[in-house]
């Protein structure tokens, strides 16, 4: 990377139609309310305090629990847009993609199981599907199964008891998510997505 450039210029910036180029998207959704909410359904349907519940791969991770402790390791494992649209209105594109994501979550300790199977029925509540939804845009799709996935630490079996969790997400409605400016209509006549002429 050159000198002058800092970290976040290489991120991608909303653009306008104003000149010739690629115009971006406006950015998507927060990643950070993305594992909040994750982060508060685990602890909702299962009982884990808090602290218990931390997310996969972080920069500096805690130090793991004890093998008799109750806790949980989450992540998004699979992140697909299996459908997506665009169109114009008021003098912008608006770009809407419908995300489906794969959440893994790793439950360890003696009841690992119990813990899997709150997390998985909770699910199917309509008052929990409204959290999520209210959270973060979520919405339950389906639970995988609850897969034994012990794990060897110092010559002893720790319990730990893995299941997906898929989950679909769009662009919130009333924001400017997705949502690219294109001030010059006359610079692009239809969009590649939708065929939709200007």
């Amino acid at each position: 990377m050159p000198d002058n450039v800092k970290p976040d210029d290489v991120l991608p910036q909303p653009g306008n139609s104003l000149q010739a180029g690629w115009v971006l998207p406006g950015p998507g959704p927060d990643e950070d309310a993305l594992e909040n909410a994750l982060h508060d359904m685990v602890c909702g349907l299962t009982g884990l305090p808090g602290q218990m519940v931390r997310p996969r791969w972080q920069p500096n991770p805690p130090k793991t629990p004890g093998p008799d402790q109750h806790w949980c390791a989450f992540g998004v494992i699979n992140e697909g847009a299996p459908g997506g649209t665009a169109w114009h209105q008021g003098g912008a594109t608006h770009v809407e993609i419908h995300e489906r994501l794969v959440v893994m979550c790793s439950f360890y300790g003696p009841q690992a199981r119990s813990l899997a199977r709150a997390l998985r029925d909770g699910l199917y509540v309509e008052q929990n599907r409204a959290m999520l939804r209210d959270l973060a845009n979520l919405a339950f799709v389906e639970a995988g199964d609850i897969v034994p996935a012990p794990d060897l630490v110092a010559l002893r079996w720790i319990r730990r008891q893995d299941i997906t969790i898929t989950l679909t997400r769009g662009p919130k409605m009333d924001t400017d998510e997705g949502l690219t400016d294109i001030r010059d209509i006359a610079s692009v006549k239809a969009c590649g997505l939708c065929g939709r002429s200007r």
